[in-house]
Protein backbone atom coordinates (compact mmCIF):
# COMPACT_ATOMS: atom_id res chain seq x y z
CA UNK A 1 0.00 0.00 0.00
CA UNK A 2 2.83 2.06 1.01
CA UNK A 3 4.82 1.89 -2.44
CA UNK A 4 1.94 1.73 -4.38
CA UNK A 5 0.96 5.21 -3.30
CA UNK A 6 4.07 6.95 -2.73
CA UNK A 7 3.15 7.82 0.54
CA UNK A 8 6.06 6.86 3.09
CA UNK A 9 9.29 5.17 3.60
CA UNK A 10 9.35 1.76 3.69
CA UNK A 11 12.18 0.37 5.84
CA UNK A 12 13.18 -3.12 7.79
CA UNK A 13 11.44 -2.80 11.15
CA UNK A 14 14.80 -4.84 12.77
CA UNK A 15 16.94 -2.54 11.46
CA UNK A 16 17.04 0.25 13.92
CA UNK A 17 19.77 2.38 12.11
CA UNK A 18 17.21 2.87 8.69
CA UNK A 19 14.53 3.58 10.82
CA UNK A 20 16.18 6.25 12.41
CA UNK A 21 17.43 7.00 9.02
CA UNK A 22 13.83 7.67 7.66
CA UNK A 23 12.56 9.74 10.92
CA UNK A 24 15.22 12.13 10.80
CA UNK A 25 14.78 12.01 6.60
CA UNK A 26 10.82 13.20 7.42
CA UNK A 27 12.13 15.68 10.34
CA UNK A 28 14.57 17.45 8.27
CA UNK A 29 12.70 17.14 4.35
CA UNK A 30 9.67 19.18 5.38
CA UNK A 31 8.72 19.03 1.32
CA UNK A 32 8.93 15.35 1.04
CA UNK A 33 7.27 14.62 4.17
CA UNK A 34 4.36 16.88 2.89
CA UNK A 35 4.63 15.12 -0.11
CA UNK A 36 4.17 11.79 1.13
CA UNK A 37 1.28 12.93 3.27
CA UNK A 38 -0.43 14.31 0.24
CA UNK A 39 0.17 11.05 -1.86
CA UNK A 40 -1.56 9.33 1.44
CA UNK A 41 -4.08 11.72 1.80
CA UNK A 42 -4.77 11.41 -2.11
CA UNK A 43 -4.14 7.23 -1.89
CA UNK A 44 -7.34 7.02 1.01
CA UNK A 45 -9.67 9.46 -1.38
CA UNK A 46 -8.89 7.36 -4.19
CA UNK A 47 -8.84 3.85 -2.96
CA UNK A 48 -9.22 3.05 0.77
CA UNK A 49 -12.63 4.29 1.54
CA UNK A 50 -15.88 2.63 2.16
CA UNK A 51 -17.06 4.53 -1.36
CA UNK A 52 -14.59 3.78 -3.00
CA UNK A 53 -14.91 -0.45 -2.15
CA UNK A 54 -18.23 -0.51 -0.83
CA UNK A 55 -19.65 -2.40 -4.95
CA UNK A 56 -16.49 -4.83 -4.74
CA UNK A 57 -17.00 -5.65 -0.85
CA UNK A 58 -20.93 -6.16 -1.34
CA UNK A 59 -20.37 -8.20 -4.35
CA UNK A 60 -18.35 -10.60 -1.91
CA UNK A 61 -20.11 -10.90 0.96
CA UNK A 62 -23.28 -11.58 -1.71
CA UNK A 63 -20.80 -14.62 -3.14
CA UNK A 64 -20.61 -15.85 0.11
CA UNK A 65 -24.14 -15.93 1.49
CA UNK A 66 -25.33 -17.38 -2.15
CA UNK A 67 -23.03 -20.54 -2.07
Amino acid sequence: VVEAAGCGILVDPTDTGAVVAAIRTLLTDRALAGRLGEQGAAAFRAWYNWEAIEANLMGVYASVCSA
